[in-house]
């Protein structure tokens, strides 16, 4: 599971270690994600530079055409829902793969 919740370059090394091994990937990408520009750059960009939101065209492009999911940290149940559909769209390509049953953490 690879988690873009800002775009981080231990994250995109992260992801091409899983493709170059040929492992099944859930992408996905928290709505209000920004590219991290302070991890690239380092403390000079503290001054005014507001990062970016990520869009995964543009700044995680080799993805683009991959299919990935949307969550929202700020809620929790539709992440649980997400992860969970994303994890049986890989039905397929998970060697032992076992149907999970989703959780009742919070009441509705």
């Amino acid at each position: 599971m690879v988690v873009l919740d800002g775009l981080r370059p231990n994250v995109t090394y992260e992801y091409g270690l899983l493709e170059a091994h040929e492992k099944p990937v859930i992408l996905l990408k928290e709505k209000t994600a920004t590219v991290d520009i302070k991890s690239l750059i380092g403390e000079a960009v503290s001054l005014a530079v507001v990062p970016p939101a990520l869009e995964i065209d543009r700044h995680f492009s080799n993805v683009k055409d991959m299919n990935y999911a949307e969550w929202n940290r700020s809620d929790p149940a539709g992440a649980v829902r997400t992860i969970l559909e994303e994890y049986r769209k890989k039905r397929s390509r998970i060697r032992e793969f076992e149907d999970i049953v989703e959780p009742k953490l919070w009441l509705t």
